[in-house]
């Protein structure tokens, strides 16, 4: 098997490769950015990522993954760019990606990319009398998928990474050491301010169903995993700040206990 990176792309000469290799679309009108994937100094494929087309989901922290060819004989390499499009649009602040294929298609790569199919679109003419087009692309139904591993990271105003926010199953996730983290009176677990905040604003914005939001925390020295619902922690939190800035926290005696992966009894429920 040929070996094969991530290299850059320019989105000009990404248009000018899709237009030769693409199989049943155009290239796009225009892009955020492209990537390609080379075999020594040769382009053998790209990718180009751009606003979502659909205006209902175009809200800001969206980015779609428009086109993607590849010349044969690369069989890797539509897995690549669809990983390397939604780790580059996550460093610029995306929080979700998606893409679509067209029905008849078994989509394996975006499967191999460990995006899930989230939604199928009615095959369509863009042509409207408002707005005269000619349709240059396969009017049969498509299917819309989302990268399923989407950790967005959560971030202190100083910009560290303590925890990230799964978008897919909703959980809050940290990796700690009690001895060094955790709260000593009370004993609790605690949160920057501006990372409580933060989750607020995907609950309150419905991003992410709130039913569905729950804190880990994994205390590595201890064997322990802590675990507690979103609704419940906003219950019983509590705020201080000991000179490290904002913070709000939850004792230990409300949060669910697994050690060794034996569930241990909650104080109160």
């Amino acid at each position: 098997m040929k070996s094969i990176q991530i290299t850059p792309m320019t989105i000009k000469e990404a248009r000018k490769f899709i237009g030769e290799v693409h199989r049943h679309h155009p290239p796009p009108v225009g892009a955020l950015f492209a990537v390609a994937v080379s075999s020594g100094d040769e382009v053998v494929g790209v990718a180009t990522v751009g606003r979502p087309v659909s205006r209902v989901l175009d809200d800001t922290y969206t980015a779609e993954v428009t086109r993607v060819a590849v010349k044969e004989g690369y069989p890797n390499a539509c897995s690549m760019l669809y990983g390397a499009c939604w780790r580059a649009a996550r460093a610029l602040g995306y929080r979700k990606a998606i893409t679509y294929t067209l029905a008849s298609e078994k989509g394996t790569s975006v499967r191999a990319s460990n995006w899930k199919c989230i939604g199928k679109v009615d095959g369509r003419s863009w042509h409207t009398p408002s707005r005269p087009r000619v349709d240059n692309h396969p009017m049969e139904d498509k299917l819309r998928w989302g990268d399923s591993s989407m950790k967005i990271p959560l971030k202190t105003d100083s910009g560290r990474t303590v925890a990230t926010l799964d978008t897919e199953t909703g959980e809050i996730y940290k990796q700690v050491y009690a001895k060094t983290h955790m709260l000593q009176k009370p004993r609790a677990w605690a949160y920057d301010m501006s990372i409580y905040n933060e989750l607020m604003g995907y609950a309150i914005d419905k991003k992410i169903p709130r039913d569905k939001m729950h804190f880990t925390i994994n205390a590595r020295d201890e064997g322990k995993t802590y675990t507690i619902s979103f609704d419940k922690f906003n219950e019983h939190l509590f705020e201080f700040n000991r000179g490290h800035g904002n913070q709000v926290a939850v004792t230990l005696d409300r949060w669910a206990v697994e050690k060794d992966g034996i569930k241990q009894i909650e104080l109160f429920a």
